[in-house]
């Protein structure tokens, strides 16, 4: 019989070939699940976001927010829970406190925000921190570490 088929080495080359393909794939879709670390102070951002120390309170239609501890904050996230449900505001973007580097030690700020028929609110943390490429990423700390508000 005169059949025809692929050599035996081009079958191998395919298969590897296929094989490298498949894994760089599977490589770069695992890649997406895992997120780049962040660093501040030579340590990862989420053991940094332990440490931030700050109080708010509310009255008046502002926030108060005074920073106690040795992390600057760069920006906070405001939960504000009402009845049904609670909508998410960044503060700090154009607010005028986050002057490069954030809210350093010791400081207070004053903005100005109105809660009406809003239950409580939920201060977080946003902290700047970088990549190992150096550059500059924020990252929003756990709710765990927000300061609860009560209006």
């Amino acid at each position: 019989m005169n059949k025809k088929g692929v050599s035996p080495v081009v079958a191998t080359v395919l298969l590897i070939a296929i094989v490298v393909v498949i894994g760089f794939i599977v490589f770069f879709w695992l890649r997406g699940f895992v997120g780049e670390s962040i660093i501040k102070f030579d340590t990862d951002i989420k053991q940094i976001c332990g440490q931030v120390s700050f109080t708010a309170d509310y009255g008046t239609n502002t926030i108060y927010i005074t920073n106690n501890g040795n992390i600057p904050i760069y920006r906070m996230k405001v939960l504000d829970y009402k009845e049904g449900g609670h909508n998410t505001i960044m503060l700090g973007m154009d607010d005028g406190w986050t002057s490069g580097s954030g809210l350093w030690i010791g400081k207070s700020v004053e903005i100005s925000y109105s809660a009406d028929q809003s239950d409580k609110l939920i201060l977080v943390p946003v902290l700047l921190g970088e990549t190992k490429k150096g550059e500059a990423k924020l990252y929003t700390c756990n709710e765990k570490q927000g300061v609860e508000v009560f209006i």
